[in-house]
């Protein structure tokens, strides 16, 4: 068993998209549609892997097999959330044939804040809470009250978390320790392929003063900002793939 990911046909330069947590690539893949804009693309989401507990070393060498096997090209990357802290730990490795990424909400590392939350979080997720009740703490971590006023919108969006709660809660939790354990400080310098860093005004899970740190530590990004909170694949999705898309046009 491997990480859940899903490969669309295409031509031209391939592309990797590492989706965050909670995400599945099927879920998804109107987003990933828009991020493939016609390219030979690999999805990869977190919510699925062997062993059950794996370190950031044996999720990178899954993610390292999955691109490998994908593309004998260098491939334009862009990781989210979860997905970005992800993508950052293969990149501080080495272990993929990247040419140009882009990093969104995500961080080198979590602030006691963060961390708090994360905990937090998880201990909820882990939980006998029912369904319902958590994904009524969730929505308000994720996304900007404008959103959460969309009625119509979040009904379809809390159906949808609450069927993948079933057989996903255990995954969450394990994802969520594990990010409690990830910094890459120290190597932001030799990070010369990741050409930007995309934050959220409102995202207060993962704020946009930690996605400047990172992109002050990298020595070839770029911050940029779009509108709502953490879930850009859910609120700004069209902004956010324009500024993935112009990242990848303007790579050396």
């Amino acid at each position: 068993m491997s990480l859940d990911h899903v490969v669309l046909e295409g031509t031209g330069r391939p592309r990797v998209v590492v989706l965050g947590v909670p995400s599945w690539t099927q879920t998804a893949l109107p987003f990933v549609e828009a991020l493939a804009a016609g390219h030979p693309t690999l999805a990869i989401a977190s919510m699925q892997s062997d062993p059950p507990e794996p370190s950031w070393a044996e999720l990178c060498a899954q993610v390292e097999r999955l691109v490998t096997s994908f593309s004998t090209e260098p491939v334009d990357l862009v990781g989210l959330s979860f997905g970005g802290a992800l993508a950052l730990q293969c990149l501080v490795r080495d272990v993929l044939p990247v040419r140009s990424a882009v990093l969104a909400v995500t961080a080198a590392r979590f602030r006691a804040r963060e961390r708090g939350l994360i905990a937090t979080l998880q201990s909820i997720v882990c939980s006998e809470l029912p369904a319902r009740g958590l994904v009524d703490g969730l929505l308000p971590m994720l996304l900007s009250p404008d959103f959460l006023h969309r009625p119509g919108y979040m009904g379809v969006l809390r159906a949808q978390l609450e069927g993948d709660l079933g057989s996903a809660r255990l995954v969450w939790g394990q994802r969520l320790a594990l990010l409690a354990t990830h910094d890459v400080r120290r190597s932001l310098g030799e990070l010369h392929r990741v050409d930007r860093v995309i934050t959220a005004e409102q995202d207060w899970l993962f704020p946009p003063s930690e996605s400047k740190l990172l992109a002050d530590g990298l020595p070839n990004a770029e911050l940029r900002t779009v509108p709502g909170g953490h879930a850009v694949w859910l609120e700004s999705r069209d902004a956010f793939v324009e500024l993935v898309h112009e990242a990848w046009k303007h790579a050396a």
